[in-house]
């Protein structure tokens, strides 16, 4: 923003568009016959039959239910005697959280907070806690390490799912673990059958996989329009095995997946008129026209503070946001607002040096100055050693 630049006009664009032609082309394109065989396409031709089904939900089945959880609160006590006081003095009190602090317990040290049986460690005190009613406080129990008084101050009840319940999730769980079993045997079925002459056509009949033909796609996976030639994510991948003109191996798909290819025909590289993308080429002239602006300003920035001038003054007149460390920094480090490239460039200047440094996307500049240069404390004799 603190740099204008004028509109080009058409003989600047032209001449822009003559000395830059190879931005402005329609990239060599391939047609390409394309197999791809997914966990999902190949999930869909698993079958889990019911027996298979619930031996799955019985050997798992404690998984699926949720616990009954209670919130409990715990006494401790050195001996049963030390208990049994407290006890007697507990249940003629009308506020136990304040009998409890009086005989010199912290709520925060009492509080187990919302708990399951399995969270217990102690059996005893698990089965005695999971017996009282909401609000009912036990007689002492002795437990594995210490006598105890608990009470229960909240009861959230448990759920049991039954086999109905979870059968669906069951059965795709199931068969999304055969479909990525099933698809390193299929890879291998393909493999076979390519060496033995059939077309990717047959073979996706064979593997229940998705078979298309491709009508163009360049070694970044775009198609002729700049977009992506193929939904997803492994386009690049496929364009670029399409570009070395012959299909090669299985490809690798992010979604644990496998691509074939084979390459069609070829259409050759074309020069796009300066009339098809004259507006492509206006944004590309005033986007490099705007770069040089900014370097030039920074470097013209950058003289003013070496003539003394003021970074406060000049953040304000170029309507620019001013940053100061609020403490040195050193070699390793990378403030917010600063690239590794601005800091390298900082070790290199003198106290007071400036320089306009290139921000990470190249289109900006920023002006960063030396105020202090603190030097490295001597090596302590360990250090050195």
């Amino acid at each position: 923003t603190a740099v204008k630049v004028d509109t080009p006009d058409e003989a600047k664009l032209r001449a822009f568009y003559e000395q830059n032609k190879a931005r402005f082309v329609i990239p060599e394109m391939r047609k390409i016959a394309l197999l791809t065989l997914t966990p999902d396409e190949v999930k869909k031709t698993v079958a889990i039959g019911d027996e298979e089904v619930q031996a799955a939900y019985e050997h798992s089945k404690a998984s699926f239910n949720t616990p009954e959880k209670r919130k409990v609160t715990q006494l401790a006590f050195a001996d049963k005697a030390a208990a049994d006081k407290a006890y007697a003095e507990l249940s003629k009190a009308a506020n136990f959280d304040e009998a409890a602090a009086k005989l010199g317990f912290k709520a925060s040290d009492v509080d187990l907070g919302l708990v399951a049986k399995t969270d217990l460690i102690d059996n005893a005190v698990a089965d005695a806690a999971f017996a009282l009613k909401k609000g009912e406080m036990s007689k002492p129990v002795s437990g594995r390490y210490s006598t105890v008084i608990l009470r229960v101050t909240d009861i959230q009840p448990g759920k049991e799912r039954t086999f109905n319940d979870v059968k669906a999730e069951l059965v795709d769980k199931l068969a999304t673990e055969r479909a990525n079993h099933d698809i390193q045997e299929l890879r291998d079925k393909v493999d076979d059958e390519r060496n033995a002459g059939k077309t990717l056509k047959d073979i996706a009949a064979e593997v229940k996989g998705v078979f298309r033909e491709v009508a163009a796609i360049d070694r970044n996976g775009n198609g002729p329009d700049g977009k992506p030639a193929i939904d997803g994510q492994d386009a690049a991948k496929i364009g670029a095995q399409a570009a070395g003109g012959i299909g090669g191996e299985a490809i690798e798909l992010s979604n644990g997946g496998f691509a074939w290819l084979d390459v069609l025909g070829t259409t050759p590289q074309v020069q796009r008129s300066f009339e098809d993308v004259k507006a492509d080429v206006e944004k590309a002239v005033l986007a490099d026209e705007r770069t040089k602006a900014v370097a030039a300003l920074g470097q013209k920035l950058v003289d003013r503070i070496k003539a003394g001038e003021s970074m406060e003054a000049l953040a304000k007149e170029t309507g620019s946001k001013l940053d100061k460390t609020a403490s040195p920094i050193t070699r390793m480090t990378v403030p917010t607002g600063l690239g590794q490239n601005a800091v390298q460039q900082a070790f290199a200047l003198p106290k007071g040096g400036a320089v306009a440094s290139v921000t990470p996307d190249g289109k900006s500049r920023t002006i960063v100055r030396v105020t202090d240069i603190v030097a490295a404390p001597e090596l302590t004799k360990e250090q050195a050693d």
